[in-house]
């Protein structure tokens, strides 16, 4: 497992100063065959870069909360004094090395670029008995890599837990895997994980 290379560790919005829930969250367990059951707009997006994890609900759970946590699945959503875009928050100096704002910002090229890490992340931490909101952290944390990545009690591990509880409740709204008319996918910026910090020498540990 090599150090995720795509963006550096950041303050994110999931990783605001404040104090850490007491609350646990408890989500029901997810079983791999249901994939009938939708938990992003951009479910259809994530299977088709998901490779052999394609159909997999408890992969498209853990991707769908690591979205829901760094965006809340705005593909204009934008951070770091506009470093970083997307859906993903794909950032300039990392994923995102070379791109647009425009070419960030499109769900399609994200999910290209992001789904196959998290299904090398999925697969190295559920081969180690991890399953649930405890792998669905452990996955976000590799592969967008919070300030904190490595504690897995600190505040960006809980909303990441807390984002997975959410989204295996099921998403019921309009999918938006395919373009909008016009590619305009809303009409305002969302300005999300203003505080980030590099850290390019850090890599999950456990």
């Amino acid at each position: 497992w090599a150090p995720y290379p795509a963006r550096p560790p950041q303050v994110s919005d999931v990783q605001r100063p404040g104090p850490v829930p007491a609350e646990r969250y408890v989500s029901p367990p997810v079983e791999p065959e249901r994939a009938n059951i939708r938990y992003s707009p951009y479910d259809d997006l994530f299977n088709k870069y998901a490779g052999d994890l394609a159909g997999n609900g408890e992969f498209l759970a853990v991707v769908a909360a690591a979205a829901k946590a760094e965006s809340g699945f705005r593909p204009d959503a934008v951070g770091d004094k506009g470093r970083s875009i997307g859906i993903f928050q794909m950032h300039e100096q990392g994923a995102g090395r070379g791109l647009s704002v425009r070419q960030r910002e499109d769900p399609e090229l994200q999910s290209r670029v992001m789904v196959p890490h998290f299904v090398r992340a999925y697969k190295q931490f559920k081969a180690q008995g991890l399953s649930g909101p405890e792998l669905a952290s452990a996955v976000a944390r590799a592969v967008e890599r919070p300030e904190g990545h490595k504690d897995p009690n600190g505040l960006a591990a809980l909303n990441y837990k807390k984002a997975f509880a959410e989204v295996t409740g099921g998403y019921v709204g309009p999918s938006r895997s395919a373009p909008a008319q016009g590619g305009d996918y809303f009409a305002t910026k969302s300005f999300v994980n203003e505080n980030r910090v590099k850290d390019w020498g850090t890599e999950l540990s456990g």
